[in-house]
């Protein structure tokens, strides 16, 4: 009993804790002792009790990473169909701030290019520094506001300061137009998580990061395929050596080792793999429009970016990529077999139909011996309309087979009403739908 009391007593602050979270500010008053005649000894510490055994939790993930071998590629969205922000180089230090399905929220370094529009921004009194004059406005990955195709990354606060990239127009007037931006420090993107690694054993993540984003360098951007304009472009002057991110001095400049950050990504021409994969991209939009894509020479564009891009067995971004986008050509091609699927059945029917046709005629000429003589044969019957109109009739039987006209004027067709006849003339359909010969010549064949 006593030891069992012990552990009740032992086990009453743990549970105290948990049913109230807000007491880790406070500390638990000590027990009052009750009153004794004499004092007594302070009490010896009793073992603390082991915790229960819980289930393995996941692995944390780490703070700091590297971009794997291969690079990373860091897009909007944590998908392969989010906007590509950059292409990260081999190496490079990440900060990550979660993960979702395979994929982790990292920060890289200087940040990346971004848009916002420049009705936010205003023009400071240092050349190529941006500053916000409105409040959470959007950072985007193009030139657009569209919440669905182009979500925000990020968002800004006014009074920051960032530095300027390039425009969209420089042309229109800065309100008018989008401007392009290195993001400040907090902006992150997603890559595939397979693309990062470790950092090494010992290595101080923390101090690293700092002084990677001290040198104040930054990952080119993707070229913006900018639509045709007519002018020069607005020059994009460099910002003060050290300044960071955000307008202010960073830890390099604040030492004197000033470093300049370039205020304009470097337009280099894509190569290899990835202009192999713009070229791809070009030929499936065209695809898409096309009756009859060219499926085939579609799919050796990707398989010449998967060849491109693999090495020793293993998948670049590059190739992934592709590989995502063949799904696409899969689903083109079932669509291009169905359509033809489709086509060649219409085909078949109007043949038949034609057929079906043809042989009617053979029969009925069968039938009637007439019929291949005349357009029309059969009794000429008088009929009068509502109106007082007269009109008349082929009738074989109790059946009409069209009505008669004669807009030459050649025959009086009231002189030929109840006789047999063989008519030859141009067949035509009247208003009423009824079917019609004008007649060209009649020769009586019964009285």
């Amino acid at each position: 009993m006593i030891a069992r009391a012990a552990l009740v007593f032992l086990s009453l602050p743990v549970v105290l804790l948990a049913q109230q979270p807000e007491a880790k500010a406070q500390q638990p008053a000590a027990p009052t002792a009750a009153p004794t005649a004499a004092p007594t000894a302070a009490p010896t510490a009793a073992p603390t009790a082991a915790p229960a055994a819980q289930a393995p939790a996941q692995a944390a993930l780490p703070t700091y990473a590297r971009a794997g071998t291969r690079g990373a590629r860091l897009r909007s969205l944590a998908d392969e169909k989010g906007h590509l922000l950059c292409d990260i180089p081999a190496g490079t230090l990440l900060k990550l701030r979660g993960d979702r399905a395979g994929w982790v929220q990292a920060e890289v370094p200087g940040g990346f290019a971004a848009w916002v529009s420049g009705q936010y921004v205003r023009e400071t009194e240092t050349p190529g520094t941006l500053e916000l004059n409105g409040d959470r406005v959007n950072l985007r990955p193009l030139p657009q506001t569209d919440n669905v195709n182009n979500f925000p990354v990020g968002t800004l606060q006014r009074g920051t300061r960032v530095q300027l990239v390039e425009r969209a127009n420089p042309e229109k007037a800065l309100k008018d137009d989008w401007v392009r931006i290195w993001t400040p420090d907090g902006t992150a993107g997603w890559l595939r998580k397979a693309e990062a690694e470790a950092l090494e054993a010992g290595a101080d993540g923390a101090k690293a990061w700092s002084d990677a984003v001290a040198k104040g360098a930054h990952i080119a951007a993707p070229i913006y395929a900018r639509p045709a304009q007519t002018g020069a472009s607005a020059p994009i002057a460099a910002p003060t050596p050290g300044a960071g991110t955000n307008g202010a001095p960073t830890a390099a400049g604040a030492s004197g080792a000033a470093t300049a950050v370039p205020a304009a990504a470097p337009t280099t021409p894509l190569v290899g793999a990835e202009l192999e994969l713009s070229k791809a991209r070009e030929l499936l939009a065209t695809a898409r429009t096309s009756e009859q894509p060219d499926i085939a020479g579609l799919r050796a564009a990707y398989e010449k970016v998967i060849a491109l891009d693999t090495k020793d067995g293993v998948e670049g971004a590059f190739a992934s990529t592709a590989r995502a986008d063949m799904v696409s050509v899969t689903v083109l091609e079932t669509a291009a077999a169905m359509r033809a699927e489709i086509e060649a059945s219409k085909t078949r029917v109007a043949q038949q139909l034609a057929e079906r046709q043809q042989q009617v005629v053979r029969e009925a000429a069968a039938k009637d011996p007439l019929a291949q003589t005349y357009p029309g044969h059969g009794t000429i019957v008088r009929r009068t309309t509502a109106s007082g109109t007269p009109q008349f009739w082929l009738v074989q039987g109790n059946r009409d087979i069209c009505q008669l006209l004669c807009s030459s004027g050649r025959y009086k067709l009231e002189l030929y009403a109840g006789r047999y006849v063989g008519v030859h003339g141009d067949k035509g359909t009247l208003p009423s739908g009824d079917a019609s010969i004008d007649a060209q010549r009649i020769e009586v064949l019964r009285p």
